[in-house]
């Protein structure tokens, strides 16, 4: 409940047995500088909802309804088949629902020296015939819309043809993540041969024998689900025929590994991610 402004910041710097004293409210807003409307986003996010940042150790940024529900128990499954000496589900990470305004917190978590872990979509997209760049399978793309992506890993313009080009190749592959960040992005990977551009995508083509077997249970599908799910002729067109409502999909992926102990295959960008905010 304390006023923005009157926020002091101790910072236990191990390795030179300090403490630092930061003046939050003014040494971050010289760091946002220009970025006027982020710091008054972040301002205006961390009063009402999410003080508990201040307090965590580590950060895992999400972007809507789905991750939200099906990220504690992907935890839960990391935890069984991890090695780790300290698991996931016993450290104080935050959770945070923050849809697709990740990129207002890269001052705030620097400042901070948290780890934080950013779980998005790749949202390929390529120009159309009226010069739009509109969504597109990741085989055939040329371009993300993902702001997000594109401000972490520092992306050319559009115009810039040759350089946008081997960005996006890099970006494809995961080889735009600088190890000695703090800040990780995970976006959907090739996976079996495929790579969707969204959750949905990725989890269904990596899962089609466990939703055809419990297809029955599974809600938030088109009425032709079962048939579609059956026939697959491309991957790629899956899921737009046979999902309707994603939160309702969601929901009943979790209902059947709580309550019928299906074991739903972790999308391999969710697990590396985990592992790295593991460490």
């Amino acid at each position: 409940n304390s006023d923005f402004k009157d926020i002091r910041y101790f910072y236990n710097d191990i390795g030179n047995k300090n403490i630092i004293i930061k003046n939050f409210y003014t040494e971050l807003q010289k760091k946002y500088g220009t970025e006027e409307e982020e710091f008054k986003f972040l301002n205006q996010y961390l009063s009402i909802t999410s003080a508990e940042l201040f307090f965590a150790e580590k950060i895992i940024f999400i972007e809507g309804l789905t991750e939200k529900l099906l990220l504690p128990y992907f935890i839960r499954q990391y935890d069984k088949t991890s090695t780790d000496d300290l698991k996931l589900s016993s450290q104080n990470i935050s959770i945070i629902e923050i849809g697709a305004n990740a990129k207002a917190f890269s001052h705030f978590v620097e400042f901070l020296g948290i780890k934080t872990l950013i779980i998005t979509d790749i949202d390929t997209t390529k120009k159309n015939a009226n010069g739009k760049y509109s969504a597109e399978i990741v085989k055939n793309a040329t371009h993300t819309s993902n702001a997000t992506i594109r401000y972490y890993y520092k992306s050319p313009e559009f115009s810039q043809e040759k350089e946008w080009n081997e960005w996006f190749v890099k970006l494809k592959q995961d080889k735009l993540h600088d190890e000695n960040s703090k800040i990780k992005l995970s976006y959907q990977l090739e996976e079996n041969s495929y790579q969707g551009r969204s959750f949905e995508e990725s989890f269904i083509s990596i899962n089609v024998d466990n939703l055809k077997a419990n297809i029955s249970e599974v809600k938030g599908l088109k009425d032709d689900a079962n048939e579609s799910i059956n026939n697959i002729i491309d991957i790629d067109e899956l899921t737009k025929n046979i999902l309707e409502k994603k939160s309702d999909f969601a929901s009943s992926l979790l209902w059947l590994a709580l309550t019928k102990d299906v074991v739903w295959n972790i999308p391999s960008y969710i697990k590396n991610g985990l592992a790295w905010i593991a460490k």
